[in-house]
């Protein structure tokens, strides 16, 4: 009896040993991400249509790039039904032109186009496998994306794919030809104005008046939603809008879109909370998701240097 506990004793520290090596390896462990965190720090944008990382993320990408971050911007769709009039192949070229002249305004490493139809953008299993591709090839510190409660169904279907995709980001026998990086991104939501199932929750926030001009550059770049398709959903002549590059930038700081002032319109009293003595009128906002990992203490530490503010009470949000 007890040389068979004996063994059996040797057997199970063999197995927890190896156990505990294994567990060691793996980016889902608790406190992985916090022992291998290193710089740069790297941040992934993936939006439904090719300007909607510069609305919800222009300000914090802009930071990010400033100090030495790589940033990647990500449109799921190719955007060719929204215009008036264009043809959708030539419209998708545009707007595909457009996204890059806004990816060397900010200096981030990539604006990818993946390629989705405009208005057809669904959460379906091949799409999962590509934005789980995708991330693990970049292995972003953080991914932001939209909630999957949203007025557009690409919208809808972006935000289903990013959390359908955050848990299986660390199976490796799912995709096994990218395989799992050493990094799995904690997961963001951009903020919004929709309130079912319940409003959205500021967990972090950006300053973004101070790089305004450089947020509206970029969006300036998105000529043909800018300066036409979206003109009059604003309630804006479309007779009013100047032709020239220089012209029409300063008409945008005089008419500023109306979604990069959602933030602070809709959360005023959070804003003055975490920027005390200042009257912002630009602020990105950003919500944890739940079915990620959480940012871990170094991570909320360096965003926390840029000048970032976690409005959030420091406790795990994240899966676990």
């Amino acid at each position: 009896m007890n040389i068979h506990r004996t063994v059996v004793a040797a057997i199970l520290l063999v197995a927890s040993t190896a156990s505990a090596e294994f567990a060691g390896r793996d980016p889902r462990y608790p406190g992985f991400a916090e022992q291998n965190f290193s710089l740069p720090f790297r941040a992934m944008f993936i939006g439904a249509h090719p300007d909607d990382a510069d609305y919800q993320f222009g300000a914090t990408a802009t930071k990010l790039v400033k100090a030495g971050a790589r940033v990647v911007f990500v449109s799921i769709c190719n955007g060719d039904n929204g215009h008036q009039t264009m043809d959708p192949q030539a419209l998708a070229a545009r707007r595909y032109n457009e996204t890059q002249a806004a990816a060397k305004v900010y200096g981030i490493e990539k604006y990818i186009v993946m390629g989705e139809h405009d208005c057809l953008v669904e959460p379906s299993v091949d799409l999962r496998k590509r934005v789980t591709r995708l991330i693990r090839s970049f292995a972003p510190h953080m991914v932001v994306t939209h909630r999957a409660c949203d007025y557009h169904a690409d919208h809808r279907a972006t935000g289903q794919v990013v959390n359908d995709a955050t848990y299986l980001m660390g199976v490796p026998l799912f995709c096994p030809d990218t395989p799992v990086p050493e990094t799995l991104p904690f997961v963001m939501y951009a903020g919004d104005r929709f309130t079912l199932p319940r409003p959205f929750r500021p967990d972090m926030l950006v300053e973004g008046d101070d790089v305004i001009d450089t947020t509206l550059e970029a969006l300036g770049c998105h000529e043909s939603q800018l300066f036409e398709w979206l003109p009059p959903e604003y309630g804006i002549d479309p007779n009013s809008i100047p032709k020239g590059r220089t012209e029409r930038i300063a008409f945008l700081k005089k008419n500023i879109p109306t979604d990069l002032l959602l933030n602070v319109e809709l959360h005023p009293d959070v804003v003055k909370r975490a920027f005390p003595g200042k009257n912002l009128k630009y602020v990105d906002a950003f919500e944890i998701c739940e079915y990620a990992r959480p940012p871990c203490q170094k991570e909320r530490a360096f965003l926390a240097s840029l000048g970032f503010r976690w409005m959030d009470d420091g406790q795990s949000r994240g899966s676990k």
